[in-house]
């Protein structure tokens, strides 16, 4: 992928977490280092939009403000010069389509990336983890088992466990070892 997009304009939209906007940013420029040996890395455009209200929008089930919102940014970083973008978190891809059939900012739809590189690697069975909006609500599911993927979903109280995990650490940089090993109980013997 990042043979065709090298001198192309990379939009993320981030701050759907700092640490996500960090990971897509930093796993860009050092593929594009390990790919090609040198620093001349693609020009990345981020705009960073205010989570809290994203965190409000989804507590209201106001997924419109949060699909209104996420065409602005993507139109605004058109108009910063970005060739094509991305949204930098699974959750919000629960509107993907909406926002893509609102902008003329091609977007890379994580969904079917994921899926794509699964079947790279020829899994025929994925486990899926996210926050508790990816994890019980069918729209990453399905469109991974587009793919002829099977999924598991963790049980619900692996999933509050898991959301509590991405929210009050993960989003705000708490990270250690413990949550890399975490595999949810559910998921053991599937």
């Amino acid at each position: 992928m990042l043979n065709l997009c090298m001198h192309k304009k990379i939009g993320i939209i981030g701050g759907l977490s700092p640490e996500s906007t960090v990971s897509y940013y930093l796993y860009i420029t050092r593929q594009y280092h390990e790919q090609f040996d040198d620093h001349n890395y693609p020009e990345i455009i981020i705009y960073s939009v205010n989570l809290e209200n994203y965190h409000q929008w989804r507590s209201d089930n106001r997924w419109d403000l949060i699909t209104e919102n996420l065409i602005f940014v993507a139109n605004q970083l058109q108009k910063a010069g970005a060739d094509f973008g991305l949204i930098a978190t699974n959750t919000m891809h629960k509107v993907f389509e909406e926002v893509q059939k609102e902008t003329t900012l091609p977007l890379i739809n994580l969904i079917e990336v994921t899926a794509l590189q699964a079947k790279q690697q020829k899994f025929k069975k994925v486990g899926l983890l996210g926050t508790s909006y990816t994890m019980s609500e069918p729209f990453y599911r399905s469109g991974l088992e587009k793919f002829g993927l099977e999924v598991a979903v963790p049980s619900m109280t692996d999933q509050q466990l898991i959301h509590k995990i991405i929210v009050e650490e993960l989003v705000c940089g708490k990270i250690w070892q413990g949550q890399r090993k975490y595999i949810p109980k559910s998921l053991v013997n599937w």
